[in-house]
């Protein structure tokens, strides 16, 4: 039983992991302490600590939280309908909570998130895959969801060298106009999810061409 706030009277409520979790998502994966989220939730540091004896316990308490919360489109129609969906479902529901990408990216994954990979993998065997062409799609594609997010978090949300740096980092060198450097300047200035849609969808096409079925349609219903 969590011990009373100081100031707070009457019984305390019981502490979940639940609870936990959604509190990890209110204080944000960038800054997250034991200190925070105890905070957060009036209680002393060692009740947060009996649930979760570190900050990576936590975030991948978080990390369950937001898998459950995100808006998963159902597994329906072609390879390639269930594998754009589920990618841009799991972009939008990282770019709810910042910093997620970021730990995602160094193995904090929740067991909802092996469930997610069983779930697309089975899809794309069904419809002809091999296990193994199926697996490589969907961890491609996922890769690609987390991998953008992290460099739009890099950004926008965690240290680093933000936008205006970006844009002078990639900058024209002196009398030397460069069209790609144009470019990648709208990038850094343009919607984030746009940029990333295009990039999964050379990944699709890449999919169609080297691991999807021979035998059937290139995934378009």
């Amino acid at each position: 039983m969590p011990e009373r706030a100081p100031g707070r009277r009457g019984r305390p409520p019981a502490l979940t992991p639940e609870a936990i979790a959604e509190a990890v998502l209110a204080v944000g994966f960038p800054g997250l302490t034991v200190a925070r989220v105890a905070d957060h939730l009036g209680v002393g540091q060692a009740t947060v600590f009996r649930h979760a004896a570190n900050r990576d316990n936590l975030v991948r308490l978080g990390m369950s939280a937001l898998a459950r919360g995100a808006e998963w489109p159902p597994v329906e129609g072609s390879w390639r309908r269930i594998l754009e969906g589920y990618a841009l479902a799991l972009w939008e529901a990282m770019a709810r909570h910042p910093g997620s990408a970021t730990e995602a990216s160094r193995g904090m994954l929740p067991p909802e998130a092996v469930d997610l990979f069983d779930t697309l993998c089975a899809a794309l065997i069904e419809r002809g895959f091999t296990p193994d062409g199926a697996a490589l799609a969907c961890d491609t594609v996922l890769d690609l969801a987390v991998d953008n997010r992290r460099g739009v978090e890099g950004l926008d949300h965690l240290p680093g060298l933000g936008r205006e740096e970006m844009r002078r980092l990639w900058a024209d060198s002196p009398g030397r106009p460069s069209p790609a450097r144009t470019a990648i300047r709208r990038v850094i200035s343009a919607d984030p999810r746009s940029w990333f849609e295009r990039k999964l969808r050379i990944v699709l096409a890449g999919i169609a061409a080297e691991v999807a079925p021979r035998d059937r349609t290139d995934g378009a219903d």
